[in-house]
């Protein structure tokens, strides 16, 4: 199957099969509802913002009642707590997982020598509007993630496998090393290697994955 298509089967699974799967572990919709589910939930906010990142709760409800869940404006950002953040957390990790990882490992004849796995650290900063400073602290000052609220982004990509973690979030101002991508429990013989020198310099993490044979 050529890109394109997989990644459009892909996106029909994210926000339908996914998102309900999502609801459930999440707690979000502990059975179905007539009103709202995983799905309707999930395209409401995706779909409304994708199309007017200013969109008011009226408009999202809209969204929502044109995927089948008729649902007042307070009742759908009502529905935007804890249980709601983790569901679209996983959702998020679904599409990652789905449309980001490569369908091969990379082909590099020199990582054959580490057959353990070759991990690749990464870590980005998305700026996030000021009214979610106090959930998701930014950096403050230029560049970026500047500003009152930053979304940091970590993943961590096994080169040889093709296997993606993540991608795992913190506030924009936490260090690099506080994502945990579990960098601590890599097998013996692997391989790690980070993008951001400085963002993922540990001596204690390096001491204890060469005493594992890392």
């Amino acid at each position: 199957m050529s890109t394109i298509p997989r990644v459009a089967e892909h996106m029909r699974h994210v926000p339908t099969v996914a998102a309900d799967e999502a609801a459930k572990k999440s707690g979000f919709v502990k059975r179905r509802r007539k009103l709202l589910h995983g799905a309707s939930f999930v395209q409401a906010l995706v779909f409304g913002w994708s199309a007017n990142p200013e969109a008011t709760a009226e408009e999202r409800a809209q969204v929502a009642a044109s995927r089948g869940a008729p649902i007042s404006a307070y009742g759908l950002d009502k529905r935007c707590e804890e249980r709601g953040a983790d569901c679209l957390r996983r959702v998020l990790a679904a599409a990652v997982g789905r449309a980001v990882v490569p369908a091969e490992p990379a082909a590099v004849p020199i990582l054959g020598r580490f057959n353990n796995g070759v991990y690749v650290y990464d870590g980005s900063v998305v700026s996030l509007p000021e009214a979610l400073g106090e959930e998701w602290p930014g950096l403050g000052g230029d560049g970026p993630g500047a500003g009152a609220a930053a979304l940091k982004i970590g993943v961590r990509l096994d080169l040889l496998g093709g296997g993606l973690y993540g991608p795992v979030l913190g506030a924009g101002r936490e260090h690099d090393r506080r994502l945990r991508l579990g960098a601590e429990a890599l097998p013996a013989g692997a391989l790690r290697l980070a993008a951001d020198l400085l963002g993922f310099f540990d001596l204690e993490l390096f001491r204890l994955l060469d005493e594992e044979g890392g």
